[in-house]
This record gives C-alpha cells, structure tokens and sequence, in this order.
C-alpha cells in the first residue's frame, strides 16, 4: 500500500513538472526575446527556436506520458509567453487589434503545433518507457 501511494506522488509530481516547465521556458524565452532578437546576441536563428519547441514538447510530453500532454504542454507553453508579456509590457496585447487574426494564425502555426507535435512525441516514449518489461 505504501508503495502505491509513493508511486502515485511520483506520477503526480512528473505531471506537474510536465507542465511547469513549458511554462517557466515560455516565460524565459519571451522575456529574452522581448526587445528583438538583436538584444539575445545578434544572430537569433529561427531553427533553433523550432527545435527548442519540439524539445520543450518531448520533454513535457515524457514527463506527463499521457496524450493529455498535447493540450496541457502547448497550453503552458503559451500561458508562459502570455505571462512574460503581461509583466513585462503590462498588456498581453501589443499593436493594432486589426492584426488578432493573424496572430492566431502565428500562435497556432509557429507556436503550438511544433510543441505538440513534440508533446505527442514525448507522451509515447513515455508510455514506452513505463510499460513492465522494457
């Protein structure tokens, strides 16, 4: 009995950490980004960003290895850059309100779809790794 319930706070406890960490690296990378990526180091290569997505997504997604990890991971990750912005700007919209569609465009093509993308990577290889015999 002790041990099921140890086990439980530790599925549990990988659960939260699978969420908190696309949100705290969201955070992170908008808050670097906010001034342009001139202010990162010159050279921002838009490679890089896609595969650091995709491995906050697997990382995410192993750590929930649960399909629910494609909605919660890309959904952290966003609320992580949402954040970033409203403390950083004190607004989580910037611009002109004509533009909202684009950036829903922008949010659900460049942002999300690469993090779940990853999420669903992860979720399976952590259903692989927690199967009994492998």
């Amino acid at each position: 009995m002790v041990e099921e319930t140890d086990r439980t706070q530790a599925v549990t406890l990988r659960r939260i950490v699978g969420v908190a960490a696309p949100l705290i690296v969201g955070f992170v990378i908008a808050t670097l980004l906010r001034h342009g990526p001139s202010q990162v180091g010159g050279n921002f290569n838009p490679l890089l960003a896609l595969l650091l997505e995709v491995l906050v997504g697997i990382v995410g997604g192993l750590l929930i290895s649960s399909f629910s990890a494609a909605l919660a991971v890309p959904a952290a990750y966003l609320a992580g850059i949402a954040l970033a912005s409203l403390v950083n700007t004190g607004t989580l919209a910037q611009g002109d309100p004509s533009e909202v569609p684009s950036l829903a465009v922008f949010v659900l093509i460049v942002l999300l779809s690469p993090t779940a993308t990853g999420a669903i990577l992860g979720a399976e290889l952590g259903n692989r790794l927690s199967r009994p015999g492998s």
